[in-house]
């Protein structure tokens, strides 16, 4: 079957997939957000950008690539909020940061966010998503290397 596919429903996959993070040494809750953000961009038709890196990042937790166990820390300094995400998993510390943003603007009429020292964070649409179900409006941008062919 050349183009055979395989249905699973969303909670189940979501869970199946943290139960792997937290396998290769993550800590439970940051399984869960990396986890739901990972099957939400695949449903959202992010392909390249959802599940399909779930082995990649299981490997790169195994291999100390991706900190297991990151101390996430967030100040909010001269009108930013900055957080050191510790090398964490990408989707968990990125969803941790929007929301210590989306709280900081409860304070402020808006909030800068800087993240550093964070993983791979996949599509950033999830990021934004979160912060609009909750109110909020987040306009995200992310340095990542060129790899688009010329």
């Amino acid at each position: 079957m050349a183009n055979a596919q395989t249905i699973c429903a969303a909670a189940p996959l979501t869970g199946w997939i943290a139960e792997a993070f937290v396998a290769s040494g993550a800590v439970a809750d940051d399984a869960a957000l990396a986890a739901a953000v990972l099957v939400r961009t695949t449903l959202r038709g992010s392909a390249t950008h959802g599940v399909t890196r779930v082995l990649e990042y299981v490997e790169k937790l195994k291999d100390g690539a991706i900190n297991a166990r990151p101390n996430f820390a967030a100040e909010f300094r001269d009108g930013v909020l900055r957080c050191d995400c510790d090398l964490g998993l990408g989707q968990a510390v990125a969803m941790r940061a929007i929301r210590a943003a989306a709280a900081q603007a409860q304070e402020t009429a808006a909030t800068i966010c800087l993240i550093r020292n964070c993983g791979h964070l996949d599509a950033i649409g999830p990021y934004a998503l979160d912060a609009a179900e909750n109110g909020m409006i987040a306009l995200l941008c992310k340095e990542a290397p060129p790899l688009m062919a010329l």
